[in-house]
């Protein structure tokens, strides 16, 4: 009696431990979120911008355009709306969401292992490691967090695990299934190439269970998913003819065809970086893994299914985006996971006597995360503290604290520096970035329905469409329009425009005359030129204003650094710029001053170089005057060779 009721303490003691263990995963990396806040990536923070007019009763694609179906534009409301109750910046509130997500998504699905512990094989001991390095991985993302690929994750996983329960022959009930499949397809519905991934993962449990039972299929969670579908197919109908007509008429036909211009080779797609070679390093060791422990568990044959069907769908799309690599780099780990989980399940059943055993491995997991979550605070705090930090409260939007200033680009201190929070910007350019992340950051409001700049898309899909080449040209002269109304309608206080190709294809439009007359030009930022809007109207093309207003501040912020009287560091701070910003700056005016010392005639460079130029001009019409004068001396001289042949009959008979 009394050692059963050691047992029982030993299991509750190891069971309150990998609590402890999940709680630091899900929860640990909220810390460095807190201390970053106004850190997220291009692509999310478009989303989030999307929600925020969605909030205010825009409609996508006639109000905010993009090429992807709207069930992610919806979702982001979540982080938006947790964003105003609390106070907090959006950036902030949807990294804690999605590790809120990540964190309920881990614990329903091992809720659903731990009702089912009494499976064959103990079987909760390999889906409780699965799942522990899914939620490990969650942890260790960043750039992508939270993209589609990354929220597919979080909302499948507890189906599979249902899935691969009731495969088994485990029970689950009703509600716990309805959630799940609700929960998948939500996932499911973010992307319809996701439903191979889904449909590889059910084979492999069909084969790993050798039998067909159709009462397997027609379950709650399998009807739940195809009910959100149905679902969501209905709130297309819901949407404004307006929207359906640019989504499905405009959308997706540039999207196709023009969606090829930044189509990657094969080796690019896989070696472009080494963030990018990773996932494939990982899922070939997992496939190797998986095959020498072939047959040891019925998770393993589906989970190598499911990320050959990501590995498909990543090189199909023909991008070298990272995110899309999400599906198979989960799938790799939970491999890991699973033969993680069938190496303890021989461990314990080799000394299944030894109940302590669990409970010393389940403190050393909880002083590993420990250790590697105060490692992890610690080098953020030394971060924070050895790094400029840039003051919230200067946003004017109500948040406090900072954010290391490294994690923020040139053009958000550009935005700060010229604009005001709720100011309207608008960004030409041929990626998101940088416009976005930066007016989300900045609290800036886009000028245009286009939050993102599609031309040089539109431009490719024209040159090779064949057939439809007039369609893709009517269509870029129409979103030239749009671009020009947005213009006059919400008057911009900034408008960032790419110098290369953007610039050239506005120029072919007569953008600038017709829609920036009352733009000077302020400078340029990651290679944009910046306008910025005068009081008054001022005719001509911004692009011959040669005054820059900010010229004369940088002077001298440089040659007072140049003097020794202040650092980068003091200057930046001040100015509200970053210090490659500054520094690039004082590197530009140094390399003039050597080029005026080592050279005496630097000023008079430029007479020299016309002089030089006027002789070169000289010279080559003189020479083209010498060849001219060769060839009438070779023609005069056979014209003499033919007179004489003619006036010598002699040589005429020979």
């Amino acid at each position: 009696m009394q050692a059963s009721e050691s047992d029982k303490n030993f299991r509750r003691a190891t069971a309150l431990l990998l609590c402890a263990c999940f709680l630091l995963l899900f929860f640990g990396r909220a810390f460095y979120w807190f201390y970053h806040p106004l850190l997220v990536w291009c692509d999310q923070s478009v989303y989030l911008e999307i929600a925020e007019l969605i909030m205010q009763g825009k409609v996508p694609y006639r109000d905010a355009f993009d090429f992807n179906p709207p069930l992610i534009m919806y979702l982001n409301v979540v982080p938006v709306v947790v964003a105003k109750v609390l106070h907090l910046s959006s950036a902030l509130c949807f990294a804690l969401t999605v590790l809120a997500l990540n964190a309920f998504s881990s614990g329903f699905a091992l809720w659903l292992a731990y009702k089912n512990r009494a499976l064959p094989g103990s079987q909760f001991v390999i889906i409780a490691t699965m799942i522990f390095f899914f939620a490990l991985y969650t942890v260790g993302l960043d750039t992508d967090m939270g993209q589609r690929e990354h929220l597919f994750m979080l909302f499948y996983l507890p189906f599979f695990i249902v899935r691969g329960i009731v495969w088994q022959g485990g029970a689950v009930g009703r509600r716990e299934a309805l959630l799940a499949g609700v929960f998948a397809g939500i996932g499911l519905a973010l992307k319809p190439q996701f439903i191979l991934c889904a449909v590889l993962a059910e084979l492999g449990f069909l084969l790993s269970a050798k039998k067909v039972l159709r009462k397997l299929y027609w379950r709650p969670e399998n009807i739940a998913v195809l009910a959100v579908f149905v679902a969501y197919g209905l709130c297309f109908l819901l949407l404004p003819s307006a929207a359906r007509h640019i989504f499905f008429d405009q959308a997706i036909p540039v999207y196709v065809v023009g969606g090829q211009w930044s189509a990657k080779c094969l080796i690019h797609m896989i070696a472009s970086t080494a963030y990018g070679v990773q996932p494939f390093i990982n899922l070939i060791t997992a496939l190797l893994l998986a095959f020498l422990l072939r047959g040891k568990s019925c998770w393993l044959l589906p989970l190598v299914l499911f990320s050959l069907g990501a590995f498909f769908n990543y090189f199909q799309g023909g991008q070298s985006w990272t995110y899309r690599l999400l599906p198979m780099a989960f799938a790799a780990f939970m491999i890991y996971g699973v033969c993680l989980g069938i190496a303890l399940q021989a461990l314990f059943s080799r000394f299944a006597s030894f109940v302590p055993g669990r409970l010393i491995l389940a403190a050393l997991l909880f002083f590993a995360l420990l250790c590697g979550n105060v490692m992890g605070d610690r080098a953020v705090i030394a971060e924070s503290r050895d790094n400029d930090c840039f003051d919230l409260s200067r946003l004017g939007l109500g948040y406090s604290g900072t954010c290391p200033r490294s994690y923020l680009s040139p053009m958000f201190f550009c935005l700060v520096q010229n604009s005001r929070a709720g100011d309207y910007v608008l960004h030409l350019g041929t990626p998101v970035a940088p416009g976005f992340p930066a007016i989300l950051q900045s609290g800036r409001r886009s000028a245009s329905r286009y939050l993102y700049c599609f031309l040089i898309w539109l431009e490719y899909a024209r040159e090779k469409s064949g057939s439809d080449t007039a369609f893709f040209g009517r269509l870029e002269e129409t979103v030239i329009e749009n671009y020009g109304r947005d213009i006059l309608t919400n008057k911009p206080v900034l408008i960032m425009v790419q110098d290369s190709p953007i610039e050239a294809i506005l120029s072919r439009y007569d953008f600038y005359e017709r829609f920036m007359g009352g733009y000077t030009l302020i400078g340029k930022v990651e290679g944009h030129s910046i306008y910025k809007r005068s009081n008054g109207h001022q005719p001509g093309i911004p692009g011959a204003v040669a005054a820059l207003a900010e010229m004369p501040r940088r002077r001298a912020a440089v040659l007072a650094i140049l003097s020794g009287g202040k650092k980068i560091k003091e200057v930046a701070l001040q100015n509200d710029w970053s210090e490659e910003q500054v520094a690039g700056w004082v590197r530009d005016a140094r390399r003039a001053l050597l080029e005026v010392v080592r050279d005496p005639l630097a000023d008079k460079k430029e007479e020299l170089y016309q002089e030089n130029s006027r002789l070169s001009e000289q010279v080559e019409q003189l020479t083209g005057q010498v060849g001219d004068l060769r060839l009438q001396v070779e023609n005069l001289r056979n014209d003499l060779k033919k007179g004489e042949k003619s006036a010598d009959p002699t040589k005429n008979h020979l």
